[in-house]
């Protein structure tokens, strides 16, 4: 039984993260350091953009691929990203939505403020905090609230290729008992999920690629699922 101290609790961090979304696209008449305001970039991913998605399986104990499998990762996902940004010399600044409807499995929205710092041109700083509302097709009406944080270090070999690593943690649903369990949301990659992982991107005229090595732990001391990877290729 949920005690009444850890219901308030949750309430309180609820009301503020619901605060926190909501004034993320709030408009302000502060522009002292700012030239001239960006524009907002709305992108919608079609079919054909960032389209294939190769996910080899699994690591094994001696780190040998699974089965590759190639399938269309849109034909699942239809994502919605919105983002104002504001540039400076070394920093910007940017408050984003991402939304994802997974077709006949659940959705995303997840809002963030985002950080990036360009410390000498070779290396990059991002940081991210923000609200993540999920839910699938096991709890459709009472969608998980979830408090996310984000950071990541990227170097830049030359203009083309660059390697990175980052991490994503994601708290407890704040509007659920401490107990709740979903098993289809729980290490399922199609969703957001605490995790760590480094990359390779490379840019090749019109393609661009990204090859991804990761791992989704859980909030529990020492369970972390094997390696997995990921391949995405956007024109």
């Amino acid at each position: 039984m949920i005690s009444k101290k850890t219901i308030l609790q949750k309430n309180v961090l609820l009301i503020l993260l619901l605060l926190f979304s909501t004034s993320l696209f709030a408009q302000t008449d502060n522009h002292a350091h700012q030239k001239e305001q960006e524009p907002v970039r709305i992108k919608k991913h079609d079919l054909f953009e960032h389209i294939m998605e190769w996910e080899p399986g699994l690591f094994g104990d001696f780190f040998f691929f699974k089965t590759p499998r190639l399938f269309l990762k849109n034909e699942l996902r239809n994502t919605i990203q919105v983002s104002n940004e504001n540039h400076f010399k070394t920093f910007s600044f940017s408050q984003n939505k991402f939304e994802s409807n997974l077709q006949g499995l659940g959705s995303i929205e997840h809002f963030y403020n985002q950080v990036r710092w360009d410390a000498d041109n070779k290396i990059m700083f991002d940081l991210r905090a923000g609200l993540a509302i999920q839910n699938t097709i096991m709890n459709p009406d009472i969608p998980n609230y979830q408090a996310s944080l984000f950071a990541s270090i990227e170097y830049s070999f030359n203009d083309r290729m660059s390697s990175y690593l980052y991490g994503q943690y994601l708290t407890n649903p704040v509007n659920k008992p401490d107990n709740y369990f979903d098993p289809f949301m729980h290490n399922n990659s199609l969703f957001l999920q605490n995790e760590i992982g480094s990359g390779l991107k490379a840019n090749f005229k019109k393609a661009h690629l990204d090859f991804q090595i990761y791992s989704i732990y859980g909030t529990e001391p020492g369970n972390t699922n094997p390696v997995g990877s990921r391949i995405r290729i956007g024109f």
